[in-house]
């Protein structure tokens, strides 16, 4: 405990303690431990906004009357108990104690021109020429719709003309007189053209890839890079699929393959495509995409996975417009959820400055549309536009890829927006940002 004080005693906030104020709240959280105080209190407000003024850099003098005021000294005791700082008497250090704190540096980088160009005269000819070539070298991932029609029946046709704005899955043209596709010699292209990119990995997908028509030529084709490559498509299309000779192939070379699924659907179908593919030499990794709708569905795949626990599988909730309460239940995130998420200084800094579910990814679909969020509207097409335009124009736009917490409502006025999780296709579809029970 805090004893009664007679004399002006220096308050020290520890480097790894960030503090977000938001209208009359004050939120303190602590990187070493997870531990989080939150106060509403005018006087620790006060106390907050000098701490993170840059000349007391979480040092600064608390009087004797604030000192002996009760809800500082409550606040003060919370602090320490919670190793997040502490005080020391002003006749032990005359001088204010020398501390650092947690500040967001704007370096030599993209980020450093970008803050330039917001803060200068520029115009866009004149930006895009001192970012150059590291414009592009931003982009790490892209999303390969190589075609968006299948023949194959499927159980749930709806889930796959929509179910790619929730989470990376194929799409189905609802119209089945169109048929785009991605030909082989603008794959190419479009692989030569990010050559100067940081580009690392490719999600292929269709509609069925399988029944694209240079799917061997695209193939092989891919085996020859060095990209970490993933393909989708559905259970149906493998089931349907006449030539095995595509899945020996598509396994050459340490692919990924993903295989979505979901009900309705028997245990026998699960096992036998387990054991068929799980048998393909040369695969990296196999994976199942369970696509759940309720509860039941959730039981109804774990009994089945609790039997052959080498299945990978990855349970994505969809979203049907009549389960919100799976979401609310099952996804939406509480304050005991962040407390165990044990964030870091770098991953707080990330959700402050960018989106790290958006930033650096692409898609793009079979008729060449850009997207760097398909809820978004296109950025441009690889015919009409370059991608150093496109991806200049995204980042100077931060629709997706810088678009965070702090700009949204209500989670701009929240002071966990520093801590919650960067905005995801999920709040585009529920048409809600504040997916949480915080607020």
């Amino acid at each position: 405990m805090v004893e009664i004080l007679n004399k002006a005693q220096w308050f020290i906030l520890e480097p790894t303690v960030f503090i977000s104020i938001k209208n009359n709240n004050t939120l303190f959280y602590n990187t070493l431990n997870s531990s989080i105080l939150e106060y509403s209190d005018k006087q620790i407000l006060e106390i907050a906004n000098m701490l993170c003024s840059e000349e007391n850099l979480y040092a600064i003098s608390l009087s004797e009357t604030q000192l002996n005021d009760i809800n500082v000294r409550n606040f003060i005791n919370d602090i320490r108990n919670n190793f997040m700082g502490d005080i020391v008497p002003t006749d032990i250090s005359k001088k204010k104690p020398v501390q650092t704190m947690p500040f967001l540096e704007i370096r030599n980088d993209i980020n450093g021109i970008l803050h330039e160009i917001e803060t200068g005269d520029y115009t866009d000819a004149e930006s895009l020429e001192l970012l150059g070539k590291d414009v592009v070298s931003q982009l790490n991932h892209l999303d390969l719709f190589i075609t968006d029609h299948s023949s194959v029946t499927y159980k749930k046709p709806n889930i796959l003309s929509c179910a790619y704005k929730q989470f990376t899955m194929n799409f189905l043209e609802c119209d089945s007189s169109v048929k785009n596709i991605l030909n082989l010699e603008t794959i190419k292209k479009i692989i030569d053209d990010l050559f100067i990119s940081n580009l690392s990995s490719i999600n292929i997908l269709g509609g069925n890839i399988f029944e694209h028509p240079e799917i061997s030529e695209i193939l092989s084709f891919l085996n020859k890079t060095s990209y970490y490559k993933n393909y989708y498509c559905n259970y149906e299309d493998i089931i349907a699929l006449k030539d095995e000779c595509l899945l020996h192939k598509l396994a050459n070379n340490l692919n990924s393959l993903t295989v979505n699924i979901c009900r309705p659907i028997n245990k026998k179908v699960v096992f036998g495509l387990f054991k068929e593919l799980n048998n393909l030499s040369g695969l990296r990794k196999l994976e199942f995409q369970v696509m759940i709708e309720s509860e039941d569905d959730v039981a109804f795949f774990e009994a089945i996975f609790s039997e052959t626990p080498d299945i990978n599988c990855r349970y994505m909730p969809f979203f049907n417009g009549n389960n919100r309460t799976l979401f609310e239940d099952g996804v939406y995130l509480d304050k005991e959820d962040l407390i165990e998420s044990a964030y870091d200084e770098y991953r707080i800094f990330q959700n402050m400055s960018l989106n790290t579910n958006y930033f650096g990814k692409l898609t793009i679909n079979s008729r060449g549309d850009i997207y760097s969020n398909v809820n978004l509207d296109k950025l441009g097409n690889i015919i009409n536009n370059k991608f150093a335009d496109v991806i200049f124009n995204e980042i100077k736009s931060k629709k997706a890829w810088r678009k965070t917490r702090s700009s949204v409502q209500p989670c701009k006025d929240c002071t966990y927006n520093i801590l919650c999780p960067p905005i995801s296709n999920y709040e585009y579809t529920l048409n809600k940002f504040n997916s949480c029970k915080i607020r």
